[in-house]
């Protein structure tokens, strides 16, 4: 009996041995890859001289800039309008300027310490969403609900790439927002578990990576995820947790065909963890990453007004269907 107990004991701790040096193996390895920022080339945009500028206070003492875009006559609706990495609150025309001539305002602002919002000293942002982003999100909502003239409104959001990982995860700790659309969106275990394959045959042989499990995987990406957050000071919003409790909700997704960045088997991920009110992603031929509406304009603003409609209420959609009736019908 006290051999049996040895080499239970021997293997073990052999075990554990090997388990902390592939960890470390793989921390190595994946660590300055994760906290490598991707050479993003994002076009600054003038300000728009009909927009009304706009401070939005955050809970921990910052102040975030932004903008709201009002379209001619009563807003149908609200759009919070969440911009890419190093994007700014002047991009939200760019991308959702179907909208505003739909009809619906958009409220559109800066993640702290990008464009013209304040600086959190010592806090570098990248490409990975985090917390202080998702505070802002969640300030910007608040700042909506609470402006005399913004909170009687229905509301949706929308956000590009990481803003769209702001945008997704914000409605569903909001259950007032109703409809959310991402493009470029992605999660951050999603998109470490799609790369870490690739990393992976580049030294291990494919044969013997497919006899390691995933969720084995999955762990060993959040554990350098926790090395990169205590490492900056910062926790990493995993989106996977939150997508859930979007069901019942109108969503849509948005991704590039041609997207080398983020590649429809990330965005097809997340429709599966949305559940059935997620419409199927719509992959635009030809375009990379945050270039679909560039790609196909009309399409693109479209789909958007269409599904954005769904905030609009019944009696709001009639009267607009009266008034845009041609003449003789």
């Amino acid at each position: 009996m006290g051999e049996w107990v040895w080499w239970l004991s021997a293997f073990v701790a052999a075990f554990l041995v090997v388990e902390l040096a592939v960890r470390f193996l793989v921390l190595s390895l994946v660590l300055p890859i994760f906290e490598r920022r991707p050479p993003f080339n994002v076009q600054s945009v003038d300000p728009h001289p009909d927009a009304e500028p706009l401070r939005i206070p955050t809970t921990d003492g910052l102040t975030l800039a932004g903008s709201l875009y009002r379209p001619h006559g009563e807003p149908r609706g609200l759009i919070v309008f969440c911009p890419e990495f190093c994007g700014s609150h002047w991009s939200a025309p760019v991308y959702a300027g179907g909208l505003l001539d739909a009809g619906f305002a958009l409220l559109a602002f800066d993640f702290r310490n990008q464009g013209q919002s304040d600086r959190e000293p010592g806090y570098t942002p990248t490409h990975w969403l985090t917390e202080r982003e998702m505070d802002d999100t969640l300030a910007v909502l608040h700042f909506a609900a609470n402006r005399h003239d913004l909170r009687e409104l229905p509301v949706g959001m929308f956000g590009i790439s990481r803003g769209g990982n702001a945008a997704l995860l914000a409605a569903a700790r909001c259950k007032h927002v109703q409809v959310v659309a991402a493009d470029g969106a992605f999660s951050t275990e999603g998109m470490m578990l799609h790369y870490a394959y690739r990393w992976a045959e580049l030294y291990v042989p494919r044969g013997l990576l497919r006899l390691v499990p995933e969720w084995h995987l999955v762990e060993m990406m959040r554990f350098a995820r926790r090395v990169s957050g205590f490492r900056h000071g910062v926790r990493y919003s995993l989106l996977e947790r939150w997508l859930p409790r979007l069901a019942g909700r109108p969503v849509l997704l948005i991704s590039g065909e041609r997207d080398s960045y983020v590649a429809p088997p990330i965005a097809d991920r997340l429709r599966r963890r949305i559940g059935p009110s997620c419409e199927p992603v719509w992959f635009v031929p030809g375009a990379k990453h945050n270039q679909a509406r560039d790609v196909a304009t009309e399409e693109y603003d479209a789909r958007l007004r269409d599904f954005f409609e769904q905030i609009v209420p019944v009696h709001l959609q009639a009267q607009d269907s009266r008034r845009l009736a041609p003449i003789g019908r």
